[in-house]
C-alpha cells in the first residue's frame, strides 16, 4: 500500500471513530446522581448516526480499499531473499485490520440493536405509567 493511501485509510478509520454528542435530558449536572431522563428522540439520533457510519465505513473503507482498491490483491514480493517473510507480515496485517474493521461494524450494530431494545422497554414502562395514572384518577 502506498503511503498516501496508507494515511487517508488511516483518516477515514479514525473520523469514523469521532464520538457523536449523544444528548440526554438530564435534570442538573450530567455528571451528578441526580435523576436522568430517557429521551428517545437523542437515541434515534444517535442509532441514525451508527447507521451512517456503518455505511460509510461499508463504502469508504470496505469497498474502496478491499473490494475495488490496493488491499483487494496482494502486492507481488517476487521470489527473492524475504519474500516469504514479506508476504507473512501482509497477510497477518491484512487479516488484522479487516478484522479491526468488522469488530468496529459488529460494535456498532450492537450498539443500535441495544439501544432499540432500551427504547422498547422504556415504552413499555411509559405506557404502563399511563396506564397506572389513569387508574388513580
Amino acid at each position: 500500500m502506498s503511503g498516501g493511501r496508507s494515511i487517508r485509510l488511516r483518516r477515514k478509520l479514525k473520523t469514523s471513530l469521532i464520538q457523536h454528542p449523544l444528548k440526554f435530558n438530564a435534570i442538573g449536572d450530567p455528571m451528578s446522581q441526580e435523576t436522568r431522563i430517557f429521551a428517545p428522540e437523542a437515541a434515534d439520533e444517535f442509532i441514525s448516526f451508527l447507521r451512517e457510519e456503518i455505511t460509510r465505513i461499508q463504502t469508504d473503507v470496505i469497498e474502496e480499499y478491499f473490494e475495488d482498491g490496493p488491499l483487494a490483491r496482494m502486492p507481488a514480493f517476487g521470489i527473492g531473499e524475504g519474500a516469504d517473510n514479506l508476504r507473512l507480515d501482509y497477510t497477518r496485517l491484512h487479516a488484522g485490520v479487516w478484522g479491526d474493521i468488522q469488530d468496529l461494524l459488529a460494535s456498532y450494530q450492537a450498539f443500535i440493536d441495544a439501544l432499540e431494545e432500551i427504547k422498547e422497554a422504556n415504552a413499555e414502562t411509559e405506557d404502563l405509567n399511563a396506564a397506572d395514572f389513569e387508574a388513580q384518577l
